[in-house]
């Protein structure tokens, strides 16, 4: 039973990061603002006192320009990861692109914050797999904002009170 889990688990993990994968590798999407001219009224008629008609020729009124604008600039993970740091957590190795954390927290828990944090920093593409198997525990987030993959893995061991966490930036 624990292996059909297992096998299902891995699967949905692997179909989730194909899609996230589709997901980050589309265009960016490039909105034209239109820019309003405003053009003076003109007279198209006008009577005289002889009370004739004289047609007023219409004035060229100038089109509108369109330029092409980017969308607002996606979120930008710094270049540290200390603000994916969980409160209260442990630093036991880190370098610009991996965190290594311990805590003593539950790990549902510190799944459930980093879910949090990710969505709160607009990243949008998201997968998450929680596996738990025999006691064991490996929670794995990945997300993405259209430049940069954050990865976080939770794992616990059965009979350990530490909860361990790695997050991994990955840029194109």
């Amino acid at each position: 039973m624990n292996i059909v889990v297992s096998v299902l688990a891995l699967i949905i993990l692997g179909v989730g990061l194909y899609q996230q994968r589709n997901v980050i590798l589309k265009p960016k999407k490039v909105t034209q603002i239109t820019t309003p001219t405003v053009t003076k009224s003109a007279v198209l008629s006008k009577s005289t006192a002889s009370g004739e008609i004289k047609e007023a020729t219409p004035t060229a009124a100038k089109t509108p320009e369109s330029k092409p604008t980017p969308k607002s600039p996606a979120p930008s993970s710094e270049n540290n990861l200390e603000q994916f740091r969980y409160p209260g957590s442990t630093v036991v190795n880190s370098s610009p692109t991996s965190l290594s954390l311990e805590s003593s927290d539950n790990p549902d828990s510190i799944t459930n914050w980093y879910k949090d944090k990710l969505k709160s920093l607009g990243y949008n593409a998201n997968s998450f797999v929680t596996t738990k198997s025999n006691d064991k525990i490996v929670n794995k987030l990945v997300s993405a904002d259209g430049n940069t993959e954050i990865r976080v893995e939770i794992t616990r061991n059965p009979g350990d009170s530490i909860t361990k966490t790695t997050v991994t930036k990955n840029s194109p």
